[in-house]
């Protein structure tokens, strides 16, 4: 029989414009979910060199975002098929909003492990992928976990629900199909980053959560620099919060501390003193209540970082996947 012999693509390195990125011929089938964006963004990072984002974002680790992106120039030599649509071609025609969604897989080499499923932030009006989505799901990778990046609606009138609607969406395909991509069914973790926190964290609520659409309760939540209440949102746009984010459902209905309960799921967390973006009193706050409800959780709290860190490589946050990984574990019923 015949070898199959895998195209060798040439390796991205930090002088990849974002553009060429975008481009790569790898990417062909998801290149618009690399870097996600409302059509209403003021700002193009094309033209921008890899190696030159830290200058726009001190905070991204630029060789976690290449490490990243050649985990998944890996994937395309394997033949692994990467993106997939949770939403069917039925469910688009119901409503056509729901095309600008995708799930990114990246599969580990260990076989009937739980599953995490990674939501980015990005202010609900972009996604940032490559930024921090695609580093941590390398690293959960290497550490033997699959994993699974959402592409959910932003930058739409009806964020909310919309985008919780995705997250729901998105676990109930993987659970019926965990055959098929090799993982666990049970002790799934979801992840979230900013705002992209936010979306997590609504899974867990007595309003938005998995108990009220019939799904498992996830083993954990881990959250990085979580947004928890828009009341503590410093930097957040809150004119689009009320005109999109909530316009058709109150501030209040998307406060996570006004809606857990004592079957909240058992949360890893973690944010920096000095966040500039989101104020400190999100994760103080999430803490108060998880302390009230008993609820087991890890709250680690850095002192310097700043926001959007990612992976955190070389920052005081490097190591918090292994913390996160190691308490995700101690959650498993398996």
């Amino acid at each position: 029989m015949k070898e199959t012999v895998f195209p060798k693509w040439q390796r991205i390195d930090e002088n990849y414009t974002v553009g060429e990125v975008k481009n790569h011929p790898a990417f062909s089938d998801y290149r618009a979910y690399l870097l996600s964006s409302a059509s209403n963004m003021k700002y193009n990072l094309d033209d921008v060199k890899l190696k030159d984002l830290k200058i726009i974002a001190p905070t991204w680790g630029i060789q976690d975002i290449i490490d990243g992106l050649n985990r998944l120039l890996e994937l395309e030599e394997q033949k692994v098929k990467v993106a997939w649509d949770y939403w069917d071609d039925i469910d688009k025609q119901g409503d056509p909003k729901r095309e600008n969604t995708k799930m990114l897989f990246f599969p580990s080499n260990k076989k009937n492990m739980p599953f995490a499923l990674i939501c980015a932030g990005g202010s609900y009006r972009t996604v940032a992928y490559m930024m921090e989505a695609f580093p941590v799901a390398n690293r959960l990778n290497r550490l033997g976990y699959s994993a699974f990046v959402l592409s959910y609606r932003i930058g739409i009138e009806n964020v909310l629900p919309d985008a919780i609607e995705d997250l729901a969406k998105a676990v109930r395909f993987v659970l019926q199909h965990a055959e098929l991509f090799r993982v666990q069914p049970k002790d799934y973790m979801i992840m979230g980053f900013s705002t992209g926190g936010h979306l997590a964290a609504e899974y867990g609520t007595d309003n938005f959560g998995y108990m009220n659409i019939n799904l498992p309760k996830p083993a954990a939540l881990v959250l990085g620099y979580p947004l928890i209440s828009f009341k503590y949102g410093k930097n957040f746009d809150s004119g689009f919060a009320q005109k999109s984010v909530y316009k058709n459902v109150s501030a209040r209905d998307i406060e996570i501390t006004e809606h857990m309960s004592g079957k909240y799921p058992p949360v890893y967390f973690w944010q920096c003193v000095d966040d500039e973006v989101i104020s400190i009193k999100n994760t103080e706050k999430l803490n108060e209540r998880l302390n009230e409800l008993d609820i087991p959780h890890v709250y680690k709290r850095i002192q310097k970082g700043g926001h959007g860190l990612g992976l955190g490589s070389g920052s005081e946050a490097d190591g918090w996947v292994e913390d996160a990984v190691d308490f995700w574990m101690k959650q498993w019923k398996i």
